[in-house]
């Protein structure tokens, strides 16, 4: 049998890590089993119940490998995972954002189920490299900055001005898209208007671009 450290070094073996198709990856992550040991923790009566026909069989396949079964004691072979520090949620949940964010930019305008996202590519409308992110990212990063720095609203609408003019904080030095309302702000800004009133104001004005770069904010007000 192998040492206990070793088993316990293969349960806390993260599911990003696993050779596991993204979609499952995905899946499994968003209900919380995020380590082979969550897994673990699970019977097979529980996999049926909560989880599809085609995740149970990988995950049976995965842990018949490792000579592992469904329903073991884990706490016979390993402590109890560390739990996340609110440190480790903040880069999880930006680091999960671009990584979602360069998975659809290929696909963006593309109508729904005519596409199947499973790896990162390259092309699309923008034709841009596999793995580039998008002005999501780079806003989401600016907002960022400009908390740590302690910047007003005038400071990020610098940094967003930077970001479509020079390319700030994208990965290739160039901002290949823009929302109309988000460059509608900037461009109002730029003309000497204080970052506070640069907003439209028409129901047609109410795109998604602030929700799409708002979890730094959210982040920030969790106590």
């Amino acid at each position: 049998m192998e040492q206990k450290e070793e088993i316990a070094q293969k349960l806390l073996l993260s599911i990003g890590d696993l050779d596991i198709a993204i979609r499952q990856r995905f899946f499994l992550q968003n209900v919380g089993i995020n380590t082979v040991a969550d897994v673990v923790r699970h019977t097979e009566a529980d996999f049926g119940k909560k989880f599809s026909p085609g995740i149970v069989i990988k995950i049976k396949d995965l842990l018949t490998s490792m000579d592992l079964t469904f329903g073991m004691d884990v706490g016979a072979y390993i402590e109890e995972p560390p739990k996340e520090s609110f440190l480790d949620k903040i880069v999880s949940t930006i680091i999960g954002g671009a990584i979602g964010d360069a998975l659809g930019v290929p696909y963006e305008f593309k109508d729904r189920d005519t596409f199947k996202a499973t790896d990162m590519i390259g092309g699309g409308t923008h034709n841009q490299p596999a793995g580039t992110w998008s002005d999501d990212t780079s806003l989401t990063l600016c907002l960022m900055e400009n908390i740590v720095e302690g910047g007003d609203c005038d400071a990020l609408m610098r940094k967003f001005s930077d970001w479509h003019k020079n390319g700030y904080m994208t990965p290739h030095g160039k901002c290949f898209d823009d929302g109309h309302t988000t460059y509608a702000a900037i461009k109002t800004f730029r003309k000497g208007t204080p970052a506070s009133q640069c907003g439209q104001t028409k129901e047609s004005d109410c795109g998604n671009g602030s929700l799409m770069r708002i979890a730094p904010v959210a982040l920030m007000n969790i106590e």
